[in-house]
């Protein structure tokens, strides 16, 4: 292997897949042999990734435990090597890794741990624009029922099955983690950043249902169409109207046109 970039290339195909090919490049010496000193540098390595797979799924870790978290990120990061510059992108998958066995007899892991990615999305989001009430209330009458809102680069949301806000509530506030709850109907969670802080709470239907509208490229006038399931037809723009104005106030939407 003469190359500098065959070398490097052979052993990273070491680390992520035991491929014995570097070896034989490795100098032995009287108190370790090559594949001793490369199972060393690759176990530093793996510890290195389930470490940053603890900093991003720090309730997780915390249910769990070190010695089982552990066990978790050393089976993903074999499944799921990373593949970016950043370790920010390591545990994307993490989520759906526990949906699978053995994992999946805990449902409420794979809540969690895509709680926390979600949140994690949030606070890394775009600085987007932030638009204001006074951008809404300078609309001219007739360019209403045309008015499309674009929401802010951190805005997510997902469909919680399971006490998972209150779990890591109490995770962040340093009190012990209830058990895991089923709730008694879905409950869609609407997550994004707020200046410099990541906020979540909990959507009625309708409001989760306007906000899936306006992601989707929804106009005031669909806007208002969307929220006839749940508003009497005289009062829908008033509905559509307070949702905006909320919307607004709490940093949602970063440009009207």
């Amino acid at each position: 292997m003469s190359s500098l970039s065959g070398l490097q290339a052979a052993f990273k195909s070491h680390l992520f897949a035991g491929d014995p090919r570097i070896t034989d490049l490795v100098v032995d010496d009287e108190r370790l042999g090559a594949d001793l000193r490369l199972a060393i540098y690759r176990n530093a390595y793996e510890a290195r990734l389930v470490d940053a797979l603890g900093s991003d799924f720090e309730a997780l870790r915390a249910l769990m435990g070190d010695d089982a978290f552990g066990e978790l990120g050393r089976a993903y990061v074999r499944a799921h090597p990373s593949t970016a510059f950043s370790l920010r992108w390591l545990g994307r998958h993490l989520s759906a890794f526990l949906t699978v066995p053995p994992y999946s007899e805990q449902a409420d892991l794979a809540e969690l741990a895509g709680f926390e990615w979600a949140l994690a999305g949030a606070f890394d989001a775009a600085d987007d624009p932030v638009a204001r009430e006074s951008d809404a209330a300078a609309v001219e009458p007739a360019a209403w029922p045309a008015l499309r809102a674009r929401l802010h680069a951190s805005v997510r949301w997902m469909d919680c099955r399971w006490n998972t806000q209150v779990r890591w509530r109490a995770f962040k506030d340093g009190t012990p983690m209830p058990p895991a709850q089923p709730l008694p109907e879905v409950v869609r969670v609407l997550i994004w950043r707020q200046q410099l802080t990541t906020r979540f709470r909990s959507l009625p239907g309708d409001e989760a249902a306007a906000l899936k509208a306006v992601a989707q490229g929804a106009d005031f006038s669909g806007l208002c169409e969307t929220l006839l399931e749940w508003t009497a037809a005289e009062q829908v723009a008033l509905r559509a109207a307070i949702l905006l104005k909320g919307w607004l106030a709490a940093g949602l939407i970063a440009g009207l046109g």
